[in-house]
């Protein structure tokens, strides 16, 4: 990867990877590997959480909230 490529759809550059403890590099590694082989990914991956954050007003009121999809990404 050259260091001065964009960044991806994940938002990571060169700095963040090279930032990483060797055992979260090698983790990654394996997971992306595991992948490869098996053509899926884990079930865990294919979910996406929602949470309700509060808008602008900082109310806790009815529809003073919106929903926000939590989406885990391994590009």
């Amino acid at each position: 990867m050259k260091p001065t490529a964009a960044m991806g759809s994940d938002q990571w550059n060169t700095d963040h990877i090279k930032a990483m403890a060797h055992a979260c590099l090698d983790a990654l590694a394996n997971l992306l590997g595991q992948v490869e082989q098996h053509l899926a990914w884990p079930r865990q991956l294919l979910h996406v959480w929602y949470a309700l954050l509060l808008k602008a007003s900082n109310k806790v009121q009815p529809g003073e909230e919106r929903p926000i999809g939590l989406v885990p990404m391994v590009v």
